[in-house]
């Protein structure tokens, strides 16, 4: 009878600790409001230096680049930070017209707009960055 008590004790407290952890939610959205279509290109950092995904995104649409859901805690943090040192760069390309280059540069925090929402549950960290004809110029010879 003890150890039916203890057992059902641990899968109480379980269940207990389970409903209670908390979610954390991050994201990293590219949103293009230029006319061009574009690509987004991420590297890991070295020593594996390796293409972490690629993302077409279309004029006038939003990509999600990063959506990573823990219970461990997320990867942006509470502060906001969207660079991280796992992401050695991030190439963004006007996709098929090799005459125009993206200057904007996205291992910086300022390209970045950092939102975050949390409740009882948890928080999640959306990282933005938004780029517009004025970020993508003439490629110089």
């Amino acid at each position: 009878m003890k150890r039916a008590l203890l057992i059902l004790s641990v899968i109480y407290l379980s269940v207990i600790a389970i409903g209670c952890s908390k979610n954390y939610k991050s994201k990293k959205v590219i949103e293009n409001k230029s006319t061009h279509n574009i690509k987004v290109t991420l590297y890991g950092s070295p020593p594996n230096r390796v293409e972490r995904g690629t993302f077409l995104v279309a004029s006038d649409k939003t990509q999600t680049i990063v959506d990573f859901n823990s219970t461990a805690g997320a990867i942006y943090g509470e502060n906001s930070a969207c660079v991280r040192s796992d992401i050695d760069s991030i190439t963004v390309e006007v996709n098929g017209d090799e005459n125009f280059i993206v200057v904007k540069d996205f291992m910086n925090d300022n390209s970045w707009i950092a939102s975050k929402t949390s409740n009882s549950k948890g928080f999640a960290v959306e990282c933005r960055a938004i780029i517009t004809d004025a970020d993508i110029v003439p490629k110089s010879d």
